[in-house]
């Protein structure tokens, strides 16, 4: 969803490019369409899905959904950089014309981390032990 409207705001908006040696495709207006819109998408489903939980306000859910979108965009110009720095153009060619599998899931990297953490800020630890704590908030 984050390409999807990164993608969408920079056609739309257009303007200069991000960063345009390590991903000259991207530009601001995208990077920060990408930002508003995927807060604000976050932070609604997270309505829904922390309701009841210490999670469940305002602040902390758009707070989630900076996370999710800024880190989700770092872990993609992250790999983008060791890529320009290897000079390829594909980490590997599994899924052709889509840069390959990791490229799939390089905003993963840094944003399954930091949710979990800030998911056990609220919550409390999280663990085998207790699977439905992220759903139930107890």
């Amino acid at each position: 969803v984050l390409y999807v409207f990164a993608f969408c705001c920079g056609k739309l908006i257009g303007g200069p490019k991000w960063l345009p040696n390590t991903s000259p495709g991207k530009t601001i207006s995208g990077a920060i369409g990408a930002l508003v819109l995927t807060t604000i998408l976050v932070a609604v489903m997270g309505h829904f899905v922390f309701t009841g939980t210490p999670i469940d306000h305002w602040d902390r859910l758009v707070t989630l959904g900076v996370l999710v979108s800024g880190l989700g965009q770092l872990g993609d110009l992250t790999l983008s950089s060791i890529k320009r720095d290897l000079n390829i153009k594909d980490i590997c060619h599994t899924i052709p014309g889509h840069g390959g599998l990791l490229d799939r899931f390089d905003s993963l990297v840094l944003v399954v981390p930091a949710v979990y953490h800030f998911l056990s800020l609220y919550l409390g630890p999280l663990g085998a032990d207790q699977p439905m704590r992220v759903f139930t908030g107890g």
